[in-house]
């Protein structure tokens, strides 16, 4: 018998192979590349060192989307 909470993993896991299948994909990686480039804003306007946030957004953008990360 499934109960509730083997359900709610079941849907997680199958939205999870959905959003690796699409981040590849040209509008999955447009998403993730500005997500991943509004956080390090984010970051420098609240008073992080621009220069020590320069790669973390390539890195996020990378492991969301399989790609390898290109140097910052």
């Amino acid at each position: 018998m499934m109960t509730t909470s083997n359900r709610h993993e079941a849907a997680g896991a199958a939205s999870q192979t959905v959003l690796i299948t699409g981040a590849s994909a040209g509008i999955g990686k447009a998403i993730i590349t500005g997500s991943s480039d509004a956080w390090r804003e984010a970051a420098v306007a609240a008073g992080t060192d621009p220069e020590a946030t320069r790669a973390a957004p390539l890195r996020t953008t990378a492991l969301y989307t399989g790609e390898p990360a290109k140097d910052g």
